[in-house]
């Protein structure tokens, strides 16, 4: 599994984390009925897992297909952690 693929999982895990139910890495992170608070949570999230600035709010605002959200963070320094 390439480190943008795990990445792509940890979002879906994290989105079940917030009591999302996403199927994919293709879900929408606020059709799938994320808030404002479960995109602090998912920031807060990969920035423990990942480091800091690996993924900002505006990002998620941004790019909202959970896929785009893992190439957010592997481009910004994910791919390391």
């Amino acid at each position: 599994m390439s480190k943008l693929d795990e990445i792509e999982r940890w979002a879906v895990g994290s989105c079940r984390d917030l009591g999302l139910d996403p199927g994919d890495g293709g879900d929408d992170f606020f059709v799938i009925g994320g808030t404002s608070i479960g995109v602090l949570r998912l920031v807060a999230g990969a920035e423990q897992r990942y480091g800091a600035g690996v993924l900002s709010p505006d990002d998620v605002y941004k790019h909202r297909v959970l896929r785009e959200i893992a190439t957010v963070v592997h481009r910004n320094g994910g791919a390391a952690g």
